[in-house]
């Protein structure tokens, strides 16, 4: 995949800070065919649930996933995320 990317738009930078973390990037490659939610991811990557969804909102900061809600198997709803097509 190729990008072409003005630094000088802030827009540009978010997307390159974001991009920058491996955990991030391992979540765009787990999400871009499936939606998962963040406990999926936590049990994949094997961080906790807090850390990924730091991860996740830094990626949603920068609209490089989507998000949706659905109610949760227990209780509430979950978060499901999936990688944005560029």
């Amino acid at each position: 995949m190729k990008i072409t990317i003005n630094l000088e738009e802030e827009k540009d930078k978010e997307i390159l800070q974001a991009l920058k973390s491996p955990t991030r990037q391992r979540i765009l490659e787990l999400t871009k065919s499936e939606w998962l939610n963040v406990k999926q991811l936590s049990e994949i990557i094997d961080l906790t649930q807090a850390c990924i969804s730091e991860h996740v909102t830094i990626l949603e900061n920068a609209e490089l996933i989507r998000i949706k809600r659905e109610k949760g198997e227990t209780r509430g709803q979950q978060k499901l995320i999936k990688a944005r097509e560029v």
